[in-house]
């Protein structure tokens, strides 16, 4: 969809991706492959809650727990299982689980992000680093 948009004259610096959940994931990821294939990246992105480490294994999860009901870390990883198709794909791949990504660091030196998630969420975590 993105180069779609470029190829047709939209200019990189008037889009803006966003993801919530899962989808904020899915946008970092492609902000990261973006980077990778040296295409220009979008104005910025937002990320709602995204869910950035499919391992499922951050400390917030059992923080969290009795405060946020949507994402218990069983059912959660259940899902990740099913996403990465019982482990074809590992689940610390860096575009599967973009937290694992090297190339984070460098990505928000060059667009600007915004990340909006609550202290009490289980996917906190996923959305410090």
């Amino acid at each position: 969809g993105y180069q779609y948009l470029l190829s047709k004259g939209i200019d990189n610096k008037s889009i803006v991706i966003m993801g919530d959940s899962a989808g904020g994931g899915l946008t970092l990821s492609l902000s990261l492959y973006l980077k990778e294939i040296q295409l220009p990246l979008p104005l910025s992105i937002v990320l709602l809650s995204p869910w950035t480490n499919l391992k499922c294994n951050s400390k917030s999860y059992d923080d969290n727990k009795k405060y946020d009901y949507l994402h218990s870390q069983k059912e959660i990883y259940t899902i990740a299982k099913k996403y990465v198709q019982d482990f074809v794909y590992p689940t610390d791949n860096p575009y599967v689980s973009p937290l694992y990504n090297d190339n984070i660091e460098t990505l928000t030196e060059e667009l600007p992000i915004l990340i909006q998630v609550a202290e009490k969420e289980t996917l906190l975590n996923d959305s410090l680093g």
